[in-house]
């Protein structure tokens, strides 16, 4: 299940008896909200670097030519 800051926001509980204190609760999903909005902002940064190497990466193979393969030692 994906899932996301909304969803965590959204999220409604039942009232019970001798249930959690409600403040409490909420103060806590406040902060799993904010963290969990940092992670996936790090997570998208971090796609868009890994994008950007491999980009890199295919540039420098692409100017290097292609790869040859040694031929038998001299003996």
């Amino acid at each position: 299940m994906a899932l996301n800051p909304q969803d965590i926001v959204r999220k409604e509980f039942r009232e019970a008896l001798r249930g959690y204190n409600q403040a409490d609760v909420d103060l806590f999903l406040d902060e799993v909200v904010e963290e969990f909005t940092r992670l996936a902002e790090d997570n998208q940064k971090m796609k868009i670097r890994i994008a950007a190497l491999q980009q890199e990466v295919a540039c420098l193979r692409e100017s290097r030519g292609p790869a040859t393969t040694p031929g038998p030692a001299a003996s």
